[in-house]
């Protein structure tokens, strides 16, 4: 199998995408007209634990590797 298709239900999920340049946008696009509630974190803000309670999803993108990996732990 080359890819795994997800389907999770939107209605009512707060999904959170840190990030910015292309990849974020790329996966906010994915998002768009989707029933879940967007959250858009960049610089200081996806480094806080904080900024990721209640997430039912999480997407860390950006071309700074460092960057991912401090927002990954952070969201973690």
């Amino acid at each position: 199998m080359e890819t795994f298709p997800a389907y999770y239900p939107l209605k009512g999920k707060r999904i959170v995408i840190a990030g910015e340049g292309e990849p974020a946008e790329a996966k906010a696009r994915l998002f768009e007209g989707s029933p879940a509630q967007v959250v858009r974190l960049t610089g200081a803000a996806a480094l806080d634990p904080k900024a990721y309670a209640a997430a039912d999803l999480i997407f860390v993108a950006s071309f700074d590797g460092d960057f991912c990996q401090r927002a990954a732990r952070a969201a973690r």
